[in-house]
């Protein structure tokens, strides 16, 4: 648990990414699950 990473799904080809990590919302990954929900969030509104 000391190492999550946050990846966004993808629908256009079903996948996850953990090497992409420039995307809306991108800012607000900073390791707290309040950060990563702001994120998602932002990513897809």
């Amino acid at each position: 648990m000391d190492e999550w990473e946050f990846e966004i799904f993808k629908y256009s080809d079903e996948s996850y990414d953990a090497e992409d990590w420039f995307f809306p919302g991108s800012g607000h990954v900073d390791g707290t699950i309040k950060g990563a929900l702001k994120a998602g969030l932002e990513a897809y509104p």
